[in-house]
């Protein structure tokens, strides 16, 4: 199949997809394996949102190994930047913005085609941020009941409290506290810093009846930094976006 010889690149597969109604209903396999690859290369990987004023002395204790220390002593005398700057360079493109710059290019009909190739997340079970480090999971429903969002909507570009935001919240790390926020948590010094993560649904998640529940636990967190930043408004911070009319105003 000529999709197969197309895997490496998004965007041939999608210009062929489009070419045809037929190649579209057996392209779309390929462009959500293509997607899975790109968008989740962090999975089961360890997660770290380094602070501009870190050191590099400086890591969550246990994120390297012994070798991995080494390894990075050694490339610190060719390289005079900081680890901050070293995983800058390696940053994988928001293929959403791809997506945006792509359908700009084609005519009104390829791109309707082209939102049957957006990945869908649409399920009956609930997804759920697993800390495979620490064997802590946080839900999706339990989140979205606290932003007012249907749990369905977790994958939502407009959702104000998602995964990514726990991320931020526990998976932060510098050696500087200051975060330009009324908070004073430590944020700089993230529970979950260094971790590593996979975001699958209850249902699909094998051998973790053990694993803790921390869904309340995060949700008090982000009530506390939300109360911080917006005082006696940090409910309204929190709500779903006014819909649109079918004007677009």
């Amino acid at each position: 199949m000529i999709f197969d010889y197309l895997s490496d690149d998004l965007y041939d597969v999608i210009s062929l997809c489009l070419a045809h109604d037929h190649l579209l209903s057996i392209g779309i396999r390929t462009v959500n394996i293509i997607y899975r690859t790109s968008i989740a290369t962090w999975t089961g990987k360890r997660v770290v949102c380094l602070g501009d004023y870190h050191k590099d002395d400086d890591l969550p204790e246990g994120m390297l190994t012994e070798e991995e220390t080494a390894e990075l002593a050694f490339d610190a005398e060719s390289y005079t930047g900081s680890v901050y700057e070293l995983a800058d360079q390696g940053v994988v493109p928001d293929l959403r913005k791809l997506d945006s710059d792509f359908s700009m290019q084609i005519g009104r009909r390829d791109r309707q085609k082209l939102a049957l190739l957006q990945p869908s997340y649409t399920t009956d079970d609930t997804w759920v941020l697993y800390n495979l480090s620490k064997h802590e999971y946080v839900r999706a429903d339990a989140l979205c009941d606290f932003s007012g969002y249907k749990w369905t909507d977790i994958f939502d570009r407009r959702i104000v409290v998602g995964f990514g935001t726990v991320l931020g919240a526990r998976a932060s790390w510098s050696s500087d506290g200051s975060v330009s926020m009324a908070y004073e948590g430590n944020l700089h010094r993230g529970v979950w810093a260094g971790d590593r993560f996979e975001i699958t649904t209850l249902g699909r998640a094998v051998d973790r009846e053990e694993w803790k529940d921390v869904s309340e636990e995060v949700i008090q967190e982000l009530t506390e930094i939300w109360k911080s930043e917006y005082r006696n408004n940090w409910k309204k911070e929190l709500a779903p976006p006014e819909p649109r009319s079918r004007h677009g105003w």
